[in-house]
């Protein structure tokens, strides 16, 4: 496997991370997938768990992006951030520049919305397994975080849409 660069950074934090996270909120119902993802000390970690949690999170990243594109750009385009106007003519002469929004607001929209959407199910998922009012603390950080992950999600998407559409219409082409 490739070292990790500036050109796959983006899919590693876009869909690994949170991919993974929620295969931790389903661990909690799958002991395979739970010895796979946390090892007891004793034992040591394997090739082939290794390979079975970062496939696995690849694949639930994936779902979990879809899930992003289907719930959470739909509210921010419906609270206001507008779908830019692009003109495709111009991708070519521009491709470079675009690749560079992609991976500079792009990616980074994907990881904070997708992040949101698995943590929101994974603490769902472990509160409903630890449901002691001890842990209203932990609530009180969560919303804080998932704010948070909200916020960031929604100004970057602006910002890629902003940017994009500069580099992209026909009205800022000379």
């Amino acid at each position: 496997m490739r070292e990790i660069s500036a050109s796959n950074f983006g899919i590693v934090i876009a869909y690994l991370v949170p991919g993974f996270t929620t295969l931790w909120g389903f661990s909690y119902f799958s002991a395979s997938l739970s010895a796979w993802i946390g090892q007891p000390a004793a034992s040591q970690p394997t090739v082939a768990g290794f390979l079975y949690v970062t496939l696995g999170s690849l694949g639930m990243g994936m779902i979990v992006n879809a899930a992003r594109w289907a719930t959470l750009d739909k509210i921010h385009h419906l609270t206001g951030i507008r779908y830019p106007n692009w003109d495709f003519e111009n991708l070519q002469k521009n491709l470079a520049g675009y690749e560079t929004l992609v991976e500079f607001y792009f990616r980074y929209h994907e990881f904070f919305g997708n992040t949101l959407i698995a943590g929101s199910f994974t603490y769902l998922i472990w509160r409903w397994h630890h449901p002691a009012w001890i842990f209203a603390a932990m609530d009180v950080v969560m919303l804080g975080i998932g704010a948070l992950m909200w916020a960031a999600s929604r100004d970057t998407l602006r910002k890629y849409y902003i940017r994009s559409e500069r580099l992209l219409s026909r009205r800022h082409q000379t």
